[in-house]
């Protein structure tokens, strides 16, 4: 059967990752969706990186093994550090937050964005309501929407 494979934040990296490890051995995947991953080869920047802190710890009483998951997290950005995205053959999407971090609203054209740039490897990013954490919460159903109509349109 056709695989997409999806990953979150630093895990649409390990998507990616797999992704072009399955190639190699001969068995590509159909797509890879990166929900509000990065760009590698810019970073974060400080005012997200604050922000992303401060959101995580008001999250702690909803995360089951906090310790567990800001490991994995310190790990994943870890193992990525020096590593540079090989060019996938499968297409890719980078569905990406709307909104800011530091502030909650849009960028605007008197407003800072303070998002990470997406990957630059990605052929096409499109962006839904919320900001990092929303658009996995509340707006769930809008990134579930905008997934789904992408992969509809995969040969």
């Amino acid at each position: 059967d056709p695989v997409v494979l999806v990953g979150y934040s630093s895990g649409g990296w390990v998507a990616h990752a797999v992704a072009c490890r399955l190639e190699q051995l001969g068995r590509p995947v159909e797509g890879i969706v990166m929900l509000d991953s990065f760009s590698r080869a810019r970073g974060m920047g400080d005012r997200f990186q604050a922000a992303v802190v401060r959101e995580q710890s008001d999250r702690f009483e909803f995360i089951s093994a906090p310790g567990t998951q800001l490991t994995a997290m310190g790990g994943y950005l870890a193992l990525f550090e020096d590593w540079h995205a090989p060019e996938a053959a499968a297409p890719t999407l980078v569905v990406r937050a709307a909104d800011g971090m530091a502030d909650g609203a849009a960028p605007s054209a008197d407003r800072t964005d303070d998002r990470p740039p997406a990957p630059e490897h990605a052929r096409t990013i499109t962006e839904v309501p919320g900001n990092h954490y929303t658009l996995m919460e509340r707006h769930a159903e809008s990134t579930a929407t905008a997934v789904d109509e992408w992969i509809l349109k995969l040969p």
